[in-house]
Parts: structure tokens; sequence; C-alpha cells
């Protein structure tokens, strides 16, 4: 687990020091050459692109609209990963019943709970800032609804110190401005003032990323309306705020 430095610059230096050195030394030096391999072994026809923290597999040529032409892994060395329990995951394709193997990983993965939370604040800081919302950024509501929808939201609401911890996580190592300049306060939004639902031109683009996932295949055929995606996001809102 990541112990919080004491102060900003203690802070600052930590996160210059991963995000600058040591992690893209790891992921350069340790994971490229792993997948490399992987690749050059299988005869796979696709390459390892780097940039920084992260790493790329490039499979095509060009993208498909908002289909990717890479798969992104993206590292990083600032967060808890706690608390974590061990799951079953199995691919998406499983379900197709193709005629080829496909095993279930078990990994170690952030409990849900925690998930709900990290979603809850990165939507909640997209709705108070001012950044434009890029492709794939609607997926952060689509992934609250299904955590509501499993069950996920009232154990996450009902767990108060977790709230607070991702709170204090996140104002060490992820503050945000608002719209006026002023630092986002993580505290108060999971103390009462959560906000879930954008506002303005935010809910236009957000609509329109949205719709563009749909239209490319990114989210099942069965994902609810974007009107019905902000209703129940407003609900989760309302019930997070109302716990506190």
């Amino acid at each position: 687990m990541l112990d919080i430095p004491e102060t900003r610059s203690q802070i600052r230096r930590v996160s210059e020091a991963i995000r600058n050195e040591r992690l893209p030394a790891w992921v350069r030096g340790t994971v490229a050459p792993i997948i490399q391999a992987r690749l050059e072994r299988d005869g796979a026809q696709a390459m390892v692109e780097l940039d920084g923290c992260n790493l790329s597999i490039r499979y095509a040529e060009q993208d498909y609209g908002q289909v990717k032409s890479t798969v992104l892994l993206e590292f990083g060395a600032r967060a808890t990963g706690e608390p974590a329990d061990v799951h079953d995951i199995a691919c998406d394709s499983a379900a197709a019943g193709l005629d080829i193997d496909l095993p279930t990983a078990r990994p170690r993965v952030m409990k849900a709970e925690r998930t709900f939370w990290e979603k809850a604040t990165a939507v909640h800081v997209f709705c108070r800032s001012g950044d434009p919302v890029g492709d794939h950024k609607a997926r952060h509501w689509y992934d609250l609804e299904r955590l509501h929808a499993n069950g996920v939201t009232g154990r996450a609401i009902a767990d108060a110190s977790l709230a607070a911890q991702v709170a204090s996580h996140k104002t060490a190592f992820f503050r945000e401005r608002d719209t006026a300049g002023a630092w986002i306060d993580y505290h108060a939004a999971v103390g009462g003032g959560l906000q879930l639902v954008p506002v303005g031109p935010h809910l236009a683009e957000l609509e329109a990323d949205y719709a563009a996932m749909q239209t490319d295949g990114l989210l099942p055929v069965d994902a609810l309306t974007f009107a019905r995606l902000m209703v129940r996001c407003g609900e989760i809102e309302r019930a997070a705020n109302a716990a506190r």
C-alpha cells in the first residue's frame, strides 16, 4: 500500500519520481520485453509502442471510429489497490461458443466498493471542471450504472471510511481544479456534495461520446439510453449525498 507523504513538497517529489523516472523505466525494462517476446513467439503481427508510463500494442494500421488500432496498457504507481479480492475473470468472447481455448484468469483486483468511489469522484471532477470529454469518457458513467445494477452502490455508500480514504488519496495525488480555478474538494464530494450528472455543454459532449461508443459497438446492445443513464446516475448521486 502506498503511504501518503506528509507535505505537498514530499507528495510532489514522490509523484515526479514515479511518473518521470521509476515507472517509465520499469515499463521499458520489464514489461515491454515480456510482451514483445510473447508477440514474437506467437508470430503476432503487432508491435509494442512506448509512451512514458503507458504501453500500446498496435494490431492494425488505423482506427475504426472509437475502436482503436492499439490496445493501451496504462500503468500507475500512485494507487493503493486496496482493499482487494481475488476473482475469476473470463473473456467476453467465451460466451460466443468459439472453437478456441479462452482460459479464465484469477487476478487480485480492487474491490468493487473502492472502484465505485474512484469512479464517482472521477465523474464529479468532470462535472466540476472545464476539461473536454474526449473519447470513451462516457464509460465512467456506464460503469457506475453497472456497479449499481450489481448491488455495489449501497455497500459503497455505507462505507464512509472507504469514501474518506479515496478522498484523502485523490487530494494528495490527483488534485484537479474546477471551472473557477479552485481546487476540487474531494472530501466535500464524498461527504454530501457529490455531482454525477453534468450540466450545460458538458452534458451535450457526454451524450455525443456515449452515442459514438454505442455506434462503434463499444457498449452492449442492451445498454441504457443516455437519458435513462443520466436518470440512474442522478438516483445514485442523491442516494450518496443523502447518506452523508
